[in-house]
């Protein structure tokens, strides 16, 4: 959708949105299994993005100029269509990756934009 100008922000876009590249997530797994580690381990980079920035980096990636936002009221309507809640874009998901890197664990990709502009060669 972002390609069709779709692509602006969501609510505020202030909501914080931990992600982790798809290199970095099997290099993750390897780790934690060659260090034989156990236990609850947060998957995703220290520094988590918001809304404003994630959309922004898509439509710069993708070149595409803009991107209209989509108020919490338009959010409701499409929850509502699709049978979900609008929680699932509106709040933050600001998780940190502590115990991975207190076991020496380093990220490839850390920086949204990088990211994206790797998944986009694929």
């Amino acid at each position: 959708m972002t390609r069709f100008g779709l692509g602006g922000k969501q609510a505020s876009g202030d909501q914080k949105v931990s992600w982790i590249h798809e290199a970095d997530f099997t290099s993750a797994i390897q780790f934690l299994m060659d260090q034989n580690l156990e236990g609850v381990f947060n998957l995703c980079v220290p520094q988590p993005t918001d809304n404003k920035t994630l959309m922004q980096s898509l439509r710069q990636v993708l070149k595409v100029p803009f991107g209209i936002s989509h108020p919490i009221w338009l959010l409701k309507v499409g929850a509502f269509f699709i049978g979900t809640e609008t929680e699932l874009v509106t709040k933050s998901r600001n998780v940190h990756p502590e115990k991975l890197l207190q076991h020496g664990f380093t990220f490839k990709f850390i920086k949204i934009k990088n990211a994206l502009e790797d998944l986009l060669k694929k």
